[in-house]
Parts: structure tokens; C-alpha cells; sequence
């Protein structure tokens, strides 16, 4: 009797002592006894039962379904997922390049100061080879960014010709590549205002830019003028003055279009 009552004393300080430890509930379907000593918002830390002077351990939160503390209170255990910080791949890149393309040039006033510069009737299709440079002057959390943009071209080496021109932008681009840009152009055939939009493929790790910029005709209005030009009468032999009415008119600059593709390779 006194050796059946010491074995149910000791079972009993048995259950009381594994009751007074805390336990852990795993994803894998597992118990593990153990000393909880902090839970922390992404791990648990602990002793094991069996060595409460040994080692402190971590477990993952995201392995632990819950806590039951030894007096009997349950803590479910909800992970926090850590987002990774991903910065837009967009933001890194970098579009300023060669650039090749073609420019249609409308009749009017410019190509007509080309024709006159040249001495010939240019082909209103004309090649353009150039360079984009750009700087960003903001750059969004999502990589969109705010643009300066001096482009460089050269025209119609196709013909035998050569004709710069050179733009500057301010622009915006998005995280995913669209783009708007507006600003002033000079080239022999005068000046104007281009408006420029595309968009950007990428294949591994080049990108190609295509762009559309268009620059608007200008309507310019002229007055009567007299104009005042010396002659050699052949019939006197002297110099005499002769003057022209060159009446009121009206002249268009004519429109531009550009298109144009270019490439390089994603850098920071």
C-alpha cells in the first residue's frame, strides 16, 4: 500500500511539473515542451524543459501554430510576413543612347530654307542618327522620375547631306516606361517646339526607347514691303532705283514628325 501511494504521488508531481511548463504547437503537427522566455514579432525564444540551465534557443513565429503557457493561458501565434524591399526595376534604368530614326518633312517655309541653303529640292523623308542624354531631376518611390533631355541629331546622310539639329526637353517618365517630354528645337530649317512621347521595351537587360515627336507648323503672317533694289538701265547706262510691292501673304513653317528607336543596357 505505502509503495502504491509514493507511485501516485509521483505520477501526480509528474503531471504538475509537465502542466508547469509552456508548450509549443507546431505547423508539423508536433508538441514541444519548453521554457518560453520572450516572444518576439518575428521569434520565440526559449529553453528546452528537459535543460532549463542549457542553451536559449529561437524558433520562427511562421513555424508555430500556438503557445499554451503553463497557467494554462493560449496564445495563437499569426506571423508577420516581412515584405521584401523591392525597389521598381524601373528606377534603375537608364535611357539616354543612340537614337536612329526618320523625320518627314512637310513643305513650307523650313524646308524651303533647307532647299535654299542646300541648292536642291531635299527629299521630305530624311534619315536622323543622334544621341539622348538625360538627367533625372526626382526620382518617385515607384521609379517614375522627372527628366532633362538634350538630344543631338544629325539628318539626311542619306542624301548626301548633312543636317543638325539639337532639343531640349523637360519630360516625365513612368515606372513602367511612358513617357512625355516638350521643349524647344533648332535646325537649319528654324526653330519650334517639339512635343515627344513613347514608351520602352525591354528584352534581358536592353532596353529600347521608340519615341514620336512632332513639331507643329507655325502660321506667319507678313504686311506690305516695299522693297528697293539698284539696276543698270541699258538704255542710259546709269544706276537707277527700283522698287517692288511685295504684298501682304501668309506662310507655314509646316509640321515635323520624328520617329525613333534606340538601345542600351540597364545600369544604375
Amino acid at each position: 500500500m505505502k509503495w502504491v501511494i509514493i507511485a501516485l504521488l509521483s505520477l501526480v508531481g509528474f503531471l504538475q511539473s509537465i502542466h508547469a511548463q509552456d508548450r509549443l504547437f507546431l505547423k508539423d503537427g508536433s508538441e514541444v515542451l519548453v521554457q518560453v522566455l520572450e516572444v518576439f514579432s518575428e521569434s520565440i525564444k526559449y529553453k528546452r524543459f528537459e535543460n532549463p540551465s542549457g542553451p536559449i534557443y529561437f524558433i520562427p513565429k511562421t513555424e508555430v501554430v500556438r503557445i499554451v503557457y503553463q497557467n494554462g493561458q493560449i496564445e495563437e501565434i499569426t506571423a508577420i510576413q516581412k515584405k521584401p524591399d523591392i525597389q521598381p526595376v524601373s528606377s534603375k534604368l537608364r535611357y539616354g543612347g543612340p537614337r536612329i530614326g526618320l523625320t518627314y518633312l512637310q513643305a513650307g517655309e523650313s524646308k524651303d530654307r533647307m532647299n535654299d541653303i542646300f541648292e536642291r529640292d531635299i527629299n521630305p523623308i530624311i534619315t536622323q542618327f543622334g544621341w539622348q542624354f538625360e538627367t533625372r531631376f526626382f526620382t518617385l518611390d515607384n521609379g517614375a522620375a522627372g527628366l532633362i533631355e538634350l538630344i543631338p541629331m544629325f539628318g539626311g546622310m542619306e542624301q548626301g547631306l548633312l543636317i543638325p539639329s539639337i532639343t531640349a526637353m523637360v519630360g516625365y517618365r513612368s515606372a513602367k516606361g511612358f513617357e512625355l517630354g516638350l521643349g524647344p528645337t533648332l535646325s537649319l530649317g528654324g526653330s519650334g517646339i517639339l512635343i515627344a512621347a513613347g514608351s520602352s521595351f525591354r528584352s534581358g537587360k536592353v532596353v529600347f526607347p521608340i519615341n514620336i515627336a512632332f513639331i507643329p507648323s507655325v502660321t506667319k503672317s507678313y504686311q506690305n514691303v516695299l522693297i528697293e533694289s539698284e539696276y543698270l538701265n541699258p538704255i542710259t547706262g546709269l544706276y537707277e532705283i527700283k522698287t517692288e510691292l511685295k504684298p501682304a501673304h501668309t506662310e507655314h513653317t509646316g509640321f515635323r514628325i520624328t520617329l525613333t528607336i534606340g538601345f542600351n543596357s540597364r545600369s544604375k
